[in-house]
């Protein structure tokens, strides 16, 4: 994995991840309303994150994105 692409549009976030043979599409409806955000976190970025995380899918994860850089934040941790 090189890379996913982050899309955000109004209330629709969805991560598209691409492999040599593949593609995968995830949908999740937001909270709240946001802009029209698109990025590419990079694959070692997102490998660090799914190494911190418990595995826990109840756990909530802010990402804030600014013009040159994306933070990931949850529990007591920033990346």
């Amino acid at each position: 994995l090189t890379g996913e692409l982050f899309e955000i549009r109004g209330k629709q976030f969805q991560v598209t991840s691409l492999d040599l043979y593949r593609v995968s599409i995830r949908k999740v409806e937001l909270k709240e309303e946001y802009g029209n955000v698109k990025v590419i976190i990079p694959g070692k970025t997102l490998s660090e994150i799914s190494k911190i995380l418990s595995g826990n899918m109840d756990e909530e994860v802010h990402i804030y994105f600014s013009t040159n850089h994306v933070l990931f934040e949850f529990e007591n941790t920033l990346v």
